[in-house]
């Protein structure tokens, strides 16, 4: 039986088998890691960019909320009419939905970012000949994460691919996901 000065009573650890050096180091390691300014989550970071991809009736979007942008990627540009007004009235409910969810999450709060209010996001659509044109109606999605990729790269909107180039990309993709990386 264990006596009180050899007791781990009110320590962490209560209860617990006493640890090697090496796991307290492991710990104390681990613990000063999650609280670095890379990983600290509460802390607002000047190179992270959110992104969120959405589809909203036929067209892809990219939401880029530090940017308080919308930016449609639309792949099926020669299918639909060449309408800027019938483009933001697609848009709009994202426009107005983000800046209420960016608010009531606390978004403001954690990030340290500027508050926008309820004021509605900006939203701009690459023109036609700014984005390739799919072929058949199965790639949308992975013409939209090559538009990520490009947002996320900091590249200019030069999208110099092609239809017949999908099926590589989307094995990069893949690849790209399971190394937890992404290739310029």
């Amino acid at each position: 039986m264990p006596n009180e000065s050899t007791s781990n009573r009110g320590s962490p650890r209560a209860g617990l088998p006493p640890c090697e050096k090496a796991e307290i180091a492991r710990d104390r390691q681990l613990s000063k890691w999650l609280k670095s300014p890379y990983t600290y989550p509460f802390k607002a970071q000047k190179k992270v960019e959110v992104i969120v991809p959405y589809n909203v009736g036929s067209s892809h979007c990219v939401i880029r909320l530090h940017e308080w942008e919308i930016t449609i990627y639309d792949s099926n540009a020669h299918l639909l009419p060449d309408n800027p007004q019938y483009r933001q009235k697609q848009v709009l409910p994202l426009r107005r939905l983000f800046p209420l969810i960016c608010n009531k999450s606390g978004y403001y709060d954690m990030s340290k970012r500027k508050n926008r209010g309820l004021a509605c996001m900006k939203a701009m659509r690459l023109a036609p000949y700014q984005f390739p044109c799919q072929v058949e109606g199965s790639n949308c999605g992975a013409f939209m994460l090559k538009g990520i990729k490009y947002v996320i790269m900091g590249k200019e909107p030069n999208f110099n691919f092609v239809q017949h180039e999908i099926p590589g990309f989307r094995k990069q993709f893949a690849r790209d996901i399971f190394a937890n990386s992404l290739e310029p």
